[in-house]
Parts: C-alpha cells; sequence; structure tokens
C-alpha cells in the first residue's frame, strides 16, 4: 500500500503506554522459536517503555515485526531539493519518538533480539540534544536484523544512528537507513556508535551530517567487524568524516563501498574518515565524491569502474552481491535486499520433513542413516523439540542438496534451513 493511502487510524497517535511486564504485545511468548509479535506502533512503544523502566526486561527475549509501522505520516516532515528530510513542515506537528533502550542504567539497555522480517518503521523523529538516539538508544550483547528505517529525521546529541545510537556486543545484520540522520558525534547513518560488535549487510541513503565522527554507516567503530555493506547518501560535518565510517578504531572494514559525497574540514575519505589501528579490506569508494580526501583508505574508482563486477576484488557475486540494472540502481546492491522475482527456483528440498529415520537404531554398530533431506530435517527439527539424542550415531549415506547454489540468485527463493542443535 502506498504510505499516501494510509488511514488515520494506520498511523500512531504518539501516545506510550504504561509499562507493562506482562504485555502480550499481539501475540508470541518471547522465546527464540515463538517471539512477541511486534505488529503496531503502540506494540512498538510498549517495547520501548518495558526496556527503559523494567530492569533487565528484553534479557533473552525474542521480538519478530510482522507488518511495517508508521510513527508520524511523510506529509509532516519538510525536505530539500534532494528529497532529504530537514525537518518538521511548516503548520505540522509530530509524534516525537523515545529510542528503545537507554545507558542511564546497563540493566535498561536493549538486550534482546529483534527481527525486523524485512519490515520498516518510517516516519521517526527525534529532535533533542539528549545522546543515544534513533529507532533504538542502546543494545548491549542484542541483536537486530532484517529491519528498515525510514522516512525519518532524528537528530541528537551524541550517539546517533538511524537504527541504532550506541551498539555494544551485539550483531546487526541485513538492516538500512534512507532516513536523516543527524548529531554533534559519533553520529551514523544506521549506528552511531559501534563497540566490539559484527555488523554485516548494511546500507544507508540518508543524509548524515554532525561535526566529528560521522559516517556514512557508522560514526565510530571501535574493535568491530564491518562487512558486506554500502552508503549512498551524503555525508558531511567537520572532523572525522567518512563515506562508510567516520572514526576507525581497531576495527576491519571488509567487502564495502561507497559512492555518496563527502564533504568534512579534516580527517575526510571516501572509505573512513580518521583511523588507528585498523584494516580496510576490499573496500572501495567513488573517487568524485570525495574531492578534498585527507585519507586515502580503500580504492578510488571511476563511475564506471564502480559498475562493474571486475572492479570489485573479494565480493561475492554469487551468494552476497548483485549488479542488477533492471532495478534501476547501477552500483553493487545486496541481493537478499533484490525483489525475488529476479532470482531463479533454488530450492531442492522443499521443507518437508520425514517423521523418524528409515533406517538404523542409533547404537554405534546400528547408526540412524541420514539419506535424505527430508529426514535431515527431522533431525533439525526434533533437536530443537529437546530430544538430545545422548549417545546416539547417525551416519550421512550420501551427498544432500538442500538448495541449488548454481541458480540466479538463489537466495531469494531457497528453503531456509534450521540448524541442528
Amino acid at each position: 500500500m502506498p504510505i499516501s493511502a494510509l488511514s488515520a487510524e494506520e498511523v500512531w497517535d504518539g501516545t506510550f503506554p504504561a509499562a507493562d511486564e506482562n504485555a502480550a504485545y499481539s501475540g508470541g511468548s518471547g522465546l527464540q522459536e515463538d517471539p512477541y509479535l511486534i505488529s503496531t506502533a503502540e506494540d512498538l512503544a510498549q517495547l520501548s517503555v518495558n526496556t527503559n523502566e523494567i530492569p533487565d526486561y528484553t534479557v533473552d527475549k525474542y521480538f519478530k515485526q510482522t507488518a511495517d509501522i508508521i510513527l508520524n505520516s511523510p506529509d509532516v516532515f519538510a525536505r530539500d531539493e534532494k528529497g532529504y528530510i530537514t525537518g518538521i513542515a511548516e503548520g505540522k506537528t509530530a509524534n516525537a519518538w523515545t529510542p528503545i533502550g537507554n545507558h542511564f542504567y546497563f540493566t535498561n539497555s536493549f538486550c534482546g533480539n529483534y527481527d525486523g522480517a524485512g519490515h520498516a518503521v518510517r516516519g521517526i523523529y527525534i529532535e533533542t540534544e539528549v545522546d543515544y538516539q534513533g529507532l533504538f538508544g542502546y543494545i548491549n550483547n542484542g541483536s537486530v536484523s532484517r529491519l528498515g528505517i525510514e522516512d525519518s529525521f532524528i537528530f541528537g546529541w551524541s550517539w546517533v544512528g538511524g537504527v541504532i545510537g550506541y551498539n555494544d556486543e551485539a550483531l546487526v545484520k541485513n538492516s538500512n537507513n534512507t532516513g536523516t540522520v543527524s548529531g554533534e558525534t559519533y553520529v551514523g547513518g544506521v549506528i552511531g556508535y559501534s563497540s566490539f560488535s559484527v555488523i554485516t549487510s548494511l546500507y544507508n541513503s540518508g543524509a548524515v551530517s554532525g561535526n566529528e565522527s560521522i559516517g556514512g554507516l557508522v560514526g565510530y567503530n571501535h574493535q568491530t567487524l564491518l562487512t558486506n555493506s554500502y552508503n549512498n547518501g551524503e555525508i558531511y560535518g567537520a572532523d572525522s568524516i567518512g563515506g562508510l565510517v567516520g572514526y576507525n578504531f581497531y576495527s576491519t572494514v571488509k567487502s564495502c563501498y561507497n559512492i555518496g559525497s563527502v564533504s568534512g574540514e579534516t580527517g575526510v575519505g571516501g572509505v573512513v574518515g580518521k583511523e588507528e589501528k585498523s584494516m580496510v579490506i576490499n573496500t572501495y569508494y567513488l573517487s568524485a565524491c570525495v574531492p578534498d580526501a585527507t585519507n586515502y583508505s580503500g580504492t578510488a574508482l571511476s563511475d564506471s569502474e564502480m559498475q562493474l563486477k571486475e572492479s570489485f576484488a573479494g565480493f561475492d557475486f554469487v551468494n552476497v552481491w548483485a549488479i542488477e540494472s533492471s532495478t534501476g540502481y547501477a552500483y553493487p546492491q545486496l541481493i537478499i535486499n533484490l525483489d525475488p522475482n529476479l532470482g531463479e527456483p533454488s530450492a531442492v528440498w522443499d521443507g518437508t520433513v520425514a517423521d523418524g529415520f528409515a533406517v538404523g537404531t542409533g547404537s554405534k554398530d546400528d547408526p540412524y542413516l541420514i539419506q535424505t533431506a527430508e529426514e535431515l530435517a527431522f533431525l533439525a527439527f526434533s533437536v530443537a523439540d529437546g530430544n538430545t539424542y545422548y549417545d546416539k550415531y547417525f551416519k550421512l549415506e550420501n551427498d544432500i542438496v538442500l538448495n541449488n547454489t548454481s541458480a540466479k540468485y538463489w537466495i531469494l527463493n531457497a528453503s531456509k534451513w534450521t540448524p541442528i542443535g
């Protein structure tokens, strides 16, 4: 449904509920196999309140978003000639968002696991001089995946990001931002500050600005691995301004690229603004995007070179990346974000699970024989149900093919596997 077609009832009314440790959300129990379902803005607001007010509320809990969530209608925002959001439109008011998780007490950081399931949160409005701003303010030992931030305006002081303000010892993957993100220090399109984390498959196309440590993806990268990600939004500030990372400290950036314009006064780079004891591997930037560079980490390419697979040494163009001109975007993009219709059928195993093992008793002399994908799936689901198979023996009788990896963009239409254990 086009955003313009949304009814008033589908846009959040700005109300935050009272904290409720027994909140039911739209379903689920919070377990990995039965996550709490975040289906409405009211569910998301409840998660914010509970995280910020109930100590350790999100520890070992799982949440899954089931639909796009609209916090503000797009018409409340003013935009510049390039389409970037610049604030609230004249005569309009907006619902202000309170980030999920804060740093006032570590017990009130977000420590759970949030799966956006390919959905977006739209219309986030934050305009404050308070630290730790984003959809999530502070994450510690948690995870965020498959989540998009769109049509949003996020302005804070320090540790400001479209998805996460401060990311500590967490996994963030398959997430993106297209909104405007701004602050004073440690500002990133996706993550403001990332520490001791793994972050992968991200992109930003929003405008990102600030004073110091400003990056298209991450403002300050501290002992963090950033892979398979890109930026095409405008990045500008004063000191430590990078197309991907503002300041890279004891961290690695690998298999990424930037084509967004980058401007600053000191410490300016197409990939990284400033760095200390860090590595940039197989990472590229559009040479024209940063005319006043002082840091040359990464490989500069021309616009025509940026549109050729051959230019991107180290990129996986089978499982991760694609250059697909039919989408109207001429540069590499992540396969996982493509329309599934662009991919060929790849599933060999259709997801069926066997009723048991056809051969064997599980002893050392007579092991269970795994002969088919269905039997292998039975083992996975049986273990997930609590069967440990203590002291049992298994033997793989032959090669088992779950998906045809030679199919074009095979991961788009693949059968998903549940790990054994």
